[in-house]
């Protein structure tokens, strides 16, 4: 078995750390003041959502100003970068660079949408299956209630048969002792019921006194299981948390390192431009995602888009993109975007990745070797950390059924 590489999840997580920071921090806002927690984790996530302000203030004129400015730039670098990918195709004379150029650009501007549908229908497969469970659990449930009333019936039924079965097997017992032993089977066993009889009150007496010495014995451990497994849920919803988490902040992290190199190998032929192609698209469209939460963010982007576009200069992007995404998510962009710092670390980053793709355009021009960069965007290590984190969840789901089994009152 391949040996996690810790030092590459340690570098996702911190650079996914401050990804997520830098374009979520609205949204911690909202979380902290919305959902159910502590005073304490209340502040501190309030006061870690102000970091990046120390930077970038948020949603300022001075910051709308930076973040204009730089737009600018970015997409006057976004048409000289489909302009390299033309010429690269030419002196390649492979018409397909070109086409996987403006495929993967546009399938990077799609991959947020891509992505909040693929969301919206999990969430929908998710509802399913709850309902169905549900159902399921009610017609037990209904199952249970009919049976319930019938149940002292039911003891004195088993109460009747049970009394049966030893009345016959005494019968039995005392006819298998006459066959074989004749008469004085008999009186052996008619011997040893009269002496039960008379040693039974002390027999009973030493069964009570036994009884109350194990309930003490089983109360006392019913306590102590009962609070191992709590603490035993409460860790595993920790590290179910934890591990969901570093999955989810790595992932981020580890999917922009590769957009750095997906840009500097994009000039490798057909594979590398349409990964690093993507790279730019995905960069372009988180962009437009964090500013549709604030209509000054909005206007600054269709301003930047409608100084600087050759083509389409009617469009806004912010409402194209609106229009690729499900209603749910446009509804909730306001929440997780309003109050979120202006996206200069986004836009910044959408700079270096050109930057990075002109260079890998300049060296493809004259290719040592064709197509060997390879990428997913994904990390294979991170995907296994969580995985055998996220693993103890079917373990609380069982507990929490059990729990949930319909007890008599």
């Amino acid at each position: 078995m391949k040996r996690l590489n810790y030092p590459t999840i340690v570098l996702d997580v911190l650079v996914g750390s401050i990804f997520v920071l830098f374009n979520f921090n609205g949204f911690l806002r909202y979380g902290a003041k919305n959902w159910s927690m502590s005073r304490a984790t209340s502040d501190a996530l309030v006061q870690l959502s102000h970091w990046p302000d120390l930077i970038m203030p948020t949603q300022s004129q001075a910051g709308l100003a930076a973040l204009g400015s730089i737009l600018n730039l970015c997409f006057l670098g976004l048409w000289a970068y489909l302009a390299g990918v033309i010429l690269l195709s030419l002196v390649r004379l492979k018409p397909a660079i070109a086409a996987n150029g403006i495929l993967g650009l546009l399938t990077g501007i799609s991959s947020i949408a891509i992505l909040a549908w693929l969301g919206v229908i999990l969430v929908a497969i998710i509802g399913v299956l709850v309902s169905i469970g549900s159902l399921l659990y009610g017609i037990g449930f209904a199952i249970w209630n009919f049976l319930l009333p019938l149940m002292p019936y039911l003891g004195w039924i088993v109460l009747i048969i049970g009394g049966a079965f030893v009345l016959g097997l005494i019968v039995w017992g005392a006819f298998e002792l006459w066959k074989k032993f004749g008469m004085k089977g008999v009186g052996i066993l008619l011997g040893v019921s009269a002496v039960l009889y008379f040693v039974w009150p002390y027999i009973f007496a030493a069964l009570r006194w036994l009884k109350s010495v194990l309930e003490s014995i089983f109360g006392f451990l019913a306590i102590v299981i009962a609070w191992i497994v709590k603490i035993i849920i409460i860790l595993a919803i920790a590290v179910a948390a934890i591990g969901l988490l570093l999955s989810l902040v790595g992932s981020a992290g580890h999917l922009l390192m590769d957009q750095l190199k997906a840009a500097w190998r994009c000039g490798s032929g057909k594979k590398g431009i349409l990964l690093g192609s993507f790279a730019v698209g995905l960069s372009f469209a988180l962009i437009i995602w964090v500013s549709s939460g604030s209509p000054e963010m909005s206007q600054t982007v269709g301003k930047a888009w409608h100084n600087t576009a050759m083509l389409a200069t009617t469009i806004s992007p912010v409402d194209a993109l609106n229009s690729l995404l499900p209603a749910s998510i446009v509804e909730a962009s306001p929440s997780l975007f309003r109050t979120a710092t202006a996206p200069i670390f986004d836009a910044v980053t959408l700079l270096v990745v050109l930057l990075l793709s002109y260079f890998g355009i300049l060296r493809g021009i004259r290719p040592k070797e064709e197509d060997k960069f390879h990428t997913i965007f994904v990390s294979r290590d991170l995907i296994t950390l969580g995985r055998g984190l996220v693993l103890v969840l079917p373990v609380i789901a069982l507990v929490v059924a059990a729990a949930l089994l319909p007890k008599e009152d």
